[in-house]
């Protein structure tokens, strides 16, 4: 009998309905007793990296202790865990509810990664610059090149690629590092009833330079944020700070353009629809002196951001390499 049907039938819990997932293997309910609703999480398959139970709670732990709001976790299984409903009025939807309070909430989400400025978790965490994240940013020459210039990525393209972010990262001056969510965006900050922000999928957090959060807050490759509202938050922050967050944002960007396509190729095509937004990004991101490698790269090999375009999965499937797959 499956986790699910023990619950379903033995426990004191019911299932109400499913809640939307995301890109990982795992499966998401909401359950009630009662008045009284939590989540349950269940990992469909083998857990993937970043995508973790265990690493949940270990992390749920020790972010509670820094006064982050996180789901308590009620009960514990192998492959699930039964946690507190936060609700499903994320930060995305209280602003489009109400935009005039769109700075007032985008600060309040702000003021959570302004508790963790330089606090190393001190778990057994990734580093983000040996992590699967960092490694990711292969999928832009892995899936988006070939989608733009209808030909697979040769080793050329790949090894200069690595090469020019390296020469970026290091043209940058230090910052301090800390702990770093890796998925901080406004649909995994749910706005609750007391007026605070929860913090959620949060399992796959690292040590790492905290610019990549704020990037991922200000540049969410999901929803738009008003320019003025990112401009006065980043305004916030010291130039060197600033400098990072604007190097950060266009290195997520170029991992996740490409990791949309991948999703794609894989039955997830609504990750599409978000394609213009990144194309929209990348393309005032290359303007930056900072970032003149890239666009000196990516006008080498003619490759382009057209927020117009649209992408023909069949079409670009027959130019991936077999092994990037």
């Amino acid at each position: 009998m499956s986790l699910s049907q023990f619950l379903s039938q033995n426990s004191r819990w019911d299932f109400v309905e499913p809640v939307a997932g995301d890109a990982s293997s795992r499966v998401f309910s909401r359950i009630y007793n009662g008045m009284y609703t939590a989540i349950l999480m269940e990992v469909n398959g083998e857990e993937s990296i970043g995508h973790s139970l265990s690493d949940f709670v270990k992390i749920q732990k020790w972010l509670s202790e820094q006064g982050i709001t996180v789901p308590e976790i009620y009960e514990q299984y192998d492959q699930a865990l039964i946690v507190e409903d936060f609700g499903s009025l994320s930060l995305k939807q209280a602003v489009q509810y109400d935009n005039q309070k769109s700075f007032d909430l985008y600060s309040q989400a702000a003021d959570i990664l302004a508790k963790l400025r330089g606090r190393m978790c001190p778990l057994d965490v990734p580093s983000y610059f040996e992590s699967h994240v960092h490694q990711g940013l292969s999928r832009f020459v892995e899936f988006y090149v070939p989608a733009i210039l209808g030909r697979p990525a040769n080793d050329e393209m790949r090894m200069s690629f690595q090469q020019i972010w390296k020469d970026i990262m290091q043209s940058l001056p230090r910052v301090s590092s800390g702990f770093v969510h890796i998925d901080f965006h406004a649909e995994n900050l749910m706005f609750l009833p007391d007026g605070k922000i929860g913090v959620i999928d949060f399992q796959g957090g690292m040590n790492g330079p905290q610019a990549y959060d704020l990037a991922n807050l200000l540049y969410d490759a999901r929803t738009d944020m008003p320019e003025e509202v990112r401009l006065k938050l980043l305004l916030q922050h010291d130039p060197d700070m600033q400098l990072w967050v604007h190097v950060m944002a266009a290195q997520f960007h170029c991992r996740v353009i490409g990791q949309f396509i991948k999703l794609a190729l894989f039955g997830k095509e609504g990750y599409l629809i978000h394609m213009p937004r990144l194309a929209g990004y990348l393309n005032t991101a290359i303007k930056s002196p900072v970032l003149e490698p890239l666009t000196r790269w990516c006008g080498g090999y003619g490759i382009t951001f057209d927020a117009q375009k649209s992408f023909e999965i069949e079409e670009i499937e027959k130019f991936i390499a077999k092994e990037a797959v």
